[in-house]
């Protein structure tokens, strides 16, 4: 069964899941605004990423309240790996936001309009950079701390909107020194291009847990390292399974004992190794069955 700590990580979570969200309602609020004053498609396509990532942040903050409840009979191994599931589910969201911003690029650069106003279109821009900026590092923090694969995805769409807020004010900035509107859409389709990668390489990291790959190899030497400490006291160990949900982490091994250890042994010394590997890997559920030989 899960943890009862599990619960304390409840506030943490949502309050930064609900940050996300009312700092993308601001932040629509404010480049739709401005798109639609300045006519500029870049900030269109700004104003449609922020859309997609308020999405995002209601499926995180509810994907996360799910993912915390306790173990049951229906969900033995808990409900981590909801957060997994709204991983992926915003990287197929950002995918559907770059090409929604590619259309209306294109469309841009065959029917051009100068966009007007560029003061307030920067203004905007910057302001929603150092925004996504301090928040994609709070959110960092968060999932880190946590374990939490939601939370480390929404740190990832910000960061992207760091670079693509900032890509659009270098655009903006080069429409008004050069006088060439097409510079607005084309800064637009490279925001495109790098929300298409974000969305590649976030969808495959949520996919990975989901299809119940193991740990990475870095904790897998973390275990190696605990079982070599009891080299002295058991046989072998073997059969070792790993696998994470969620903010959590399963450890199935097998330990092969000397038939002549005692059973209250054999269970203090399985104790111990559970002890050991739970503190050294973050979150973690272990599992050891005892072979004598």
């Amino acid at each position: 069964m899960s943890k009862p700590i599990f619960y304390s990580k409840q506030p943490t979570k949502t309050i930064a899941a609900s940050l996300t969200i009312l700092s993308n309602c601001l932040l629509i609020t404010a480049k739709v605004m401005a798109a639609s004053y300045c006519g500029s498609v870049s900030i269109l396509s700004e104003a449609i990423h922020s859309g997609m990532d308020l999405l995002s942040a209601l499926i995180t903050f509810f994907a996360i309240r799910l993912s915390i409840r306790p173990a049951d009979d229906s969900y033995p191994f808990g409900y981590g790996k909801f957060e997994n599931v709204s991983a992926l589910l915003e990287g197929i969201l950002l995918l559907a936001a770059s090409m929604i911003i590619m259309k209306e690029a294109v469309l841009k650069i065959i029917f051009p309009v100068k966009a007007e106003d560029t003061f307030l279109a920067l203004v905007v821009m910057i302001l929603s950079a150092i925004v996504n900026a301090l928040l994609s590092a709070y959110l960092y923090k968060a999932a880190k701390r946590e374990n939490s694969a939601a939370l480390a995805a929404d740190a990832s769409h910000l960061k992207a909107d760091v670079y693509t807020s900032a890509g659009v004010a270098i655009g903006i900035l080069l429409m008004k020194v050069t006088g060439i509107p097409v510079f607005d859409p084309i800064i637009a389709i490279i925001v495109s291009l790098i929300i298409t990668r974000e969305a590649w390489y976030l969808s495959k990291n949520a996919l990975i847990p989901l299809l119940d790959a193991g740990l990475s190899p870095n904790d897998r030497l973390k275990i190696e390292e605990i079982m070599e400490r009891f080299q002295g006291k058991i046989i072998n160990y073997h059969d070792v399974k790993t696998r994470i949900a969620g903010h959590e982490t399963y450890i199935n091994l097998h330990v092969t004992l000397d038939k002549n250890v005692t059973v209250k042994e054999s269970h203090a010394l399985g104790e111990f190794i559970v002890s050991e590997l739970e503190l050294a890997i973050k979150n973690t559920h272990v599992s050891i069955h005892i072979d004598s030989f």
